[in-house]
């Protein structure tokens, strides 16, 4: 596992351990417990940006109204028009040809 992701689940030790053989340094190195303080902080950072934030902040949040529309239109669009099924038979008739 990565430092980042051992610091974000609260498992600081090894996450020191892993940061420190990736650096090729000791665990009580100034640029090893520098970076997981750095590491440590922005993961608090991003927890308090999250704070509050739920599925209708995500679809329907300033900004992500539009996105989510769009992304929902070029979905509903490559249904009717059967895009889905032209690439299934494209990869099958290519596969077919090969052999």
């Amino acid at each position: 596992e990565s430092p980042r992701w051992l610091a974000s689940v609260g498992r600081r030790s090894e996450a020191i351990k892993t940061l420190a053989y990736l650096r090729k340094e000791s665990v009580t190195s100034e640029n090893v417990v520098g970076e997981m303080i750095e590491i440590e902080a922005v993961i608090e950072e991003e927890r308090e940006a999250r704070a509050g934030l739920g599925l209708k902040e995500a679809f329907f949040g300033k900004g992500n109204f539009v996105r989510f529309v769009i992304a929902f239109v070029i979905f509903l669009l490559q249904q009717w028009a059967g895009q889905n099924s032209v690439k299934y038979v494209c990869l099958f008739v290519s596969f077919r040809v090969q052999k």
